[in-house]
């Protein structure tokens, strides 16, 4: 298997528990705005050695073993401090709230999102439009 089937069958099985996190820690918020502005160097078509193939840890940390981005512009783009920049991502990353590719979990960023726009309504003095029952799963 190859980079981007391995990250691919990874972003099939997010979960809504991955984001619980968000909800209380604001710094994690921030760390995955930053993730997305990041350039990040990868091969998509690099081979995943045959005696990862099949475990979850072992290609995960493979994908990210496989990726080059810079700490001190995510550091700076967050305003956070260098000792501290290895710490943030290893807890996005252990989330599964980032990707390896530049992407972030999809249902971070959906929450996130929700967020935004609650924010956005109460500043114009307005309310969140109610949820339709087709909307509600």
């Amino acid at each position: 298997m190859n980079f981007t089937e391995i990250l691919t069958a990874f972003k099939r099985e997010e979960s809504p528990e991955y984001i619980m996190p968000l909800t209380t820690d604001d710094s994690l918020c921030n760390g995955i705005l930053a993730w997305q502005s990041m350039p990040i160097d990868f091969n998509p078509n690099a081979e995943c050695p045959k005696e990862f193939e099949g475990h979850k840890k072992k290609e995960w940390d493979w994908l990210w073993n496989n990726i080059q981005y810079d700490n001190d512009r995510f550091g700076a783009i967050i305003n956070c401090k260098k000792y501290d920049v290895s710490n943030m991502i290893m807890r996005l990353r252990s989330l599964y709230l980032i990707y390896p590719d530049g992407t972030v979990n999809a249902l971070a960023k959906q929450y996130m999102k929700g967020i935004v726009v609650s924010k956005i309504m109460k500043v114009q003095g307005k309310k969140p439009p109610a949820k339709k029952t087709e909307d509600i799963e």
